[in-house]
């Protein structure tokens, strides 16, 4: 092949690449958010254009070619360098952030099962989900493995639903004051986390690389739980909710941005305050979580009951990631959601977290009180369940915000 050919080639892939380069830059942005408030992976990618695994450059690629021919000489023999070892989380650093997440979202996904079921009972039959970690040690020729079990959710009733579209309605007062919150948090809510914490993209890239993994694996776990429980959207069951934006295309308990949002805060909390002795940053976080939760009902698209299901999810996710990540937690404790005779209770964070810890929350009062928010059975946590590449990137994500050790001369 001519030089000219490989020019020419070269300079269509660039083309090509361009394009579907400021494509991909907006959906990396929207569906991954904490990007979006930082900069920090569009500044990776900037870099990475540039460097010699970017994209095509055909003068570049003749240029290398020619300086090549002038220094290369004959061949020989020469020490290259050292092999890796397999299967080392020392070998995170290495790997480019996008390669990170793809190794992450395995650890964590990889020990996730669910179980459709449906939850009978004086409360009503309606569609459940079950979901479970999955504890594997190692063996020989085959590990063995059980699933232990960790969440269970129960979606309302029908009436349940109704009861709570009255809710919806009246939150519909607040869209002209909370637009311009509710339209900056559809790509997800890390922005508003960053501007508490200072989040920046070169200094704290780890919590940000960390903030992407739990937002995308919140939104594996809600899409599956979604699936499960299949409840209709609000302007599904009422023409006059009208929502102030377009009403997502799958169900809607538990609510996503509700599920990410509280997990993202109490994940934030515990990386940057692992003793837990400033309740005044956790209160704020946990506050900004749930008015994004809430500003999802205010726009239409979710009823409190989404917001109370993805809250709690969240909070259980959170403790979840974090034992995996070898945070000091060997047990986390489980959750168990049954929406049935919630009626009309309209959702504040104070009802699943206060005083750095989740809560269990009923509905109504004494002997006609229904348990909504249960914290149920501990699920253990042993050392073969912590990830090796987690603990890496989370102790990395911790360092960030630890004092500055004093350089000596």
């Amino acid at each position: 092949m001519s030089i000219a050919s490989i020019t020419s080639a070269a300079q269509g892939a660039q083309g090509a690449q361009g394009a579907q380069g400021a494509q991909g830059a907006q959906g990396a942005q929207g569906a991954q958010g904490a990007q979006g408030a930082q900069g920090a992976q569009g500044a990776q990618g900037a870099q990475g254009a540039q460097g010699a695994g970017g994209g095509a450059d055909g003068m570049l690629a003749v240029a290398l070619i020619t300086a090549r021919d002038g220094i290369v000489g004959p061949w020989q023999s020469a020490p290259g360098m050292a092999p890796l070892t397999g299967n080392s989380a020392a070998n995170m650093v290495r790997w480019p952030a996008s390669v990170r997440r793809i190794v992450l979202q395995n650890e964590l996904v990889s020990r996730i099962g669910f179980a459709p079921a449906e939850a009978g009972g004086p409360r009503g039959t309606e569609p459940a989900i079950r979901m479970f970690h999955l504890a594997v040690a190692p063996g020989t020729p085959v590990p063995t493995a059980v699933y232990r079990p960790f969440v269970e959710m129960i979606r309302p009733t029908t009436a349940d639903f109704e009861a709570q579209l009255q809710v919806v309605h009246n939150y519909a007062d607040l869209r002209p004051d909370r637009a311009s919150e509710i339209l900056k948090q559809l790509p997800g809510p890390m922005a508003f986390f960053a501007n508490i914490l200072t989040v920046d993209g070169e200094r704290t890239r780890h919590t940000v690389e960390l903030s992407i993994l739990a937002q995308t694996f919140a939104a594996h776990v809600a899409q599956q739980t979604k699936h499960a429980l299949a409840c209709l959207r609000p302007d599904m069951r009422s023409p006059q909710i009208q929502p102030m934006i377009d009403t997502p295309g799958h169900g809607a308990l538990p609510s996503g941005h509700a599920t990410e949002a509280f997990m993202l805060a109490a994940l934030l909390g515990r990386l940057i305050d692992p003793a837990r002795e400033n309740a005044p940053l956790w209160q704020m976080l946990m506050a900004q979580a749930a008015r994004i939760a809430t500003n999802r009902v205010v726009a239409g698209v979710h009823y409190p009951a989404d917001s109370f299901a993805g809250a709690s999810l969240g909070l259980a996710l959170a403790d979840y990631m974090a034992a995996r990540a070898g945070a000091g937690l060997d047990t986390v404790s489980g959750l168990r959601f049954d929406g049935r005779g919630l009626g009309n209770t309209d959702f504040r964070g104070g009802h699943v977290f206060a005083q750095f810890a989740r809560k269990a929350f009923a509905a109504g009062s004494g002997s006609d009180a229904l348990a909504i928010v249960e914290i149920d059975t501990a699920l253990p946590i042993g050392a073969d369940d912590i990830s090796k590449p987690l603990q890496w990137l989370w102790n990395r994500a911790a360092k960030e915000w630890q004092a500055p050790e004093e350089e000596t001369a």
